[in-house]
């Protein structure tokens, strides 16, 4: 947390401008990490958070003037348009994008009672959607540690699921235009399976993953890691699903405005370097 704030004082002392952009906050938990944050932050010329609960935490530590918020930085990844949907006669894909929350070989707090349930759950879901007649598609967005968890839910359910190779951007791309309906824990995982227009169910670890459904306009299938139940997914899925051409549809939308608002923020940031010269 220190090296933001040795960034700002050293933009200071040469005169230079600083931004932060749609930058996440919190928890601060620290005395010493709220200090830094609070002294970085008064030091810009330009703030923006990714989402109101950022903000939030941040307008606790007192401080003040515009707190914009713009959404993920993210959003801003040049890729290729969605390739335009055709006719399938085979079944339809879920993707699956797990986590190893709270897996002691990774979560910084560690439980396996809390990391066994969750791989009992989704693998109990994964199962009923097969039963249901998806092919269920796992993929990885962290690929160091993600694929652990993949094949420890894989090894709890009854029925095969696949898992798909992902080793750059353009293979997450590809396996995430594949899909029909994504069932996403990572952050990054939902966000860009959002960006390609695919109705999402996340599995919220953080309130982060609830802020962005929420600005994406799905807030309702968004279900905290605390209270997730088979019971809870299915219900969640299934309301998913009897709106899923409304949800792709309204995302056709708001993707396009979200990356806009970003446009206009680059705009502005850029400003600050030419009042400068």
């Amino acid at each position: 947390m220190g090296v933001p704030f040795k960034w700002s004082l050293l933009a200071r002392a040469s005169g230079t401008r600083v931004a932060f952009l749609s930058v996440g906050a919190g928890p601060l938990e620290t005395p010493l990490g709220k200090f830094f944050v609070r002294q970085a932050l008064r030091l810009a010329g330009y703030r923006s958070f990714r989402d109101d609960d950022a903000r939030r935490c941040i307008m606790r530590l007192g401080v003040v003037g515009e707190l914009a918020v713009v959404p993920d930085l993210a959003f801003s990844l040049t890729v290729d348009a969605p390739h335009r949907s055709v006719p399938r006669t085979e079944r339809r894909i879920v993707g699956i994008n797990p986590m190893p929350v709270f897996d002691d070989t990774y979560y910084p707090e560690h439980d396996p009672r809390v990391y066994g349930h969750y791989v009992r759950t989704l693998a109990a879901f994964a199962d009923w959607l097969v039963e249901r007649g998806y092919d269920v598609r796992f993929f990885a967005t962290q690929l160091l540690v993600d694929h652990q968890v993949i094949d420890d839910v894989r090894h709890v359910m009854k029925h095969d699921g696949t898992q798909a190779s992902v080793r750059s951007f353009d293979d997450l791309v590809a396996v995430i235009d594949g899909l029909d309906l994504v069932v996403a824990t990572r952050y990054h995982g939902t966000l860009f399976s959002l960006m390609r227009r695919k109705p999402v169910l996340s599995i919220a670890y953080h309130r982060k993953s609830i802020e962005l459904m929420a600005q994406m306009g799905l807030a309702e299938y968004a279900v905290d890691i605390e209270l997730v139940t088979l019971e809870r997914l299915q219900d969640r899925f299934l309301a998913l699903t009897a709106q899923a051409a409304c949800v792709t549809e309204a995302l056709g939308r708001r993707v396009p405005a979200v990356r806009a608002a970003l446009d206009t923020q680059y705009a502005r940031a850029f400003g600050l370097l030419e009042a400068v010269s």
